[in-house]
């Protein structure tokens, strides 16, 4: 798929900011911590009926919704930087959403995710408390191949290209191993310029990123268990993995984009490849992620813009839905529903499961593991060009 041109600026530039995390969470064993505003809470999200109206003009300023395009709904496919609001954000402090960067910076070679947290040095990373770095790389994995990097395409005509691609072909949902839904086949091993999936024999890892450096309270969540059931913070690992649209190869594809993933060994399938079939590349020896990319608790994730299962239609589990009609029935949008305050309890339908922001653990972590010494609410998304 050949990207869309736009203005490139060099160095480091902000792509978006998410101010709260996907999901609203209490900590109750960890006395007077809490993260009580997510972007999943209606009253952040999306606030009013007339939301519903199809064609409604943007209202940016108001709405989280609009500050991010209209993400999960069939507006995103067509939005503008005017729409959202992002041509008034070019720098720290302007508040949550895409940024101006993210419809026109292009030839992005890093992108990187900084916590609002402590030091903050947008122009490097490197400087910042809470920090992790990502070199992006080509279709061979490499970060040193000639197509590393999104060439032409800028963030949001990447994101509207694939998006396109869902909203235009056979739905490609399903297990890829299953007879007549060779799926995986379709997007094979790593690339910044496409889907990425362990693909065919899932002899491959999907990434579009490979960690290269990293600090501070940018930590997953993991697989293991306090005994409980819940899961733990990973306290030990960095996400390694950066993917701008990855695909997850277990009993049906779940996808995030812009996902920060991957940590420690795990047994078992694994999102983005398989432990015990991934190759020879030194980045594949361990396990990425387990099959949980998607929903409020996404094991081995730390951020990501949007989510969904795509175990039954990628045309409507899409992260701009079917088409541009209104989708509360479900017709071309499939994903959560949130049910608006005022208007009579109107159901505004986005085809998302995983909204924008730092991934949220359950109510109960394991001891030792509070979210606020190892987690930022805050973050920004950064890219690198030349």
């Amino acid at each position: 798929m050949q990207g869309a041109s736009g203005a490139s600026g060099g160095g480091w530039e902000i792509l978006a900011y998410t101010a709260y995390p996907k999901e609203q969470r209490t900590f109750d064993n960890h006395s007077g911590q809490a993260w009580t505003q997510g972007y999943k809470d209606v009253s952040i999200w999306a606030n009013n009926s007339n939301h519903t109206v199809t064609g409604e003009a943007f209202t940016p300023s108001t709405y989280a919704c609009d500050r991010f395009g209209r993400i999960g709904r069939g507006e995103f496919q067509t939005h503008t930087e005017s729409d959202s609001g992002a041509d008034n954000r070019t720098a720290a402090g302007d508040g949550d959403g895409f940024y101006s960067a993210a419809y026109n910076k292009t030839g992005l070679k890093k992108v990187a995710l900084v916590g609002n947290a402590g030091t903050v040095d947008l122009t490097d990373p490197t400087n910042s408390t809470n920090h992790l770095v990502y070199d992006l790389v080509g279709t061979s994995g490499n970060t040193t191949d000639a197509d590393a990097g999104t060439g032409t395409y800028t963030l949001i005509s990447l994101l509207q290209t694939l998006s396109a691609y869902n909203r235009n072909n056979t739905s490609w949902h399903g297990d890829g191993g299953s007879p007549g839904f060779p799926n995986n086949l379709l997007f094979n091993g790593p690339d910044c310029r496409n889907f990425t999936s362990g693909g065919g024999a899932k002899t491959e890892a999907g990434y579009s990123g490979l960690l290269s450096a990293s600090a501070g309270k940018m930590r997953n969540i993991t697989s293991g268990s306090d005994g409980t059931g819940n899961n733990n913070i990973d306290t030990t690992y960095y996400p390694r993995f950066f993917c701008f649209w990855g695909i997850n190869l277990d009993s049906d594809h779940d996808t995030q984009v812009c996902c920060a993933f991957g940590a420690g060994a795990s047994s078992g399938y694994n999102a983005i490849g398989r432990t015990n079939n991934m190759g020879s590349l030194s980045t594949q020896s361990a396990a990425l992620k387990a099959d949980s990319f998607r929903g409020s608790n996404v094991i081995y994730s730390n951020w990501s813009l949007w989510g969904n299962d795509w175990h039954v239609d990628t045309q409507k589990q899409n992260i701009s839905g079917k088409s541009d009609v209104d989708g509360a029935g479900g017709n071309d949008f499939h994903g959560s529903a949130l049910t608006l305050p005022s208007g009579g309890g109107v159901a505004y339908t986005f085809s998302m499961q995983s909204w924008p922001g730092t991934v949220t653990p359950p109510s109960q972590v394991a001891a030792g593991n509070n979210p606020n010494d190892y987690m930022c609410k805050e973050v920004y998304f950064l890219g690198f060009s030349d």
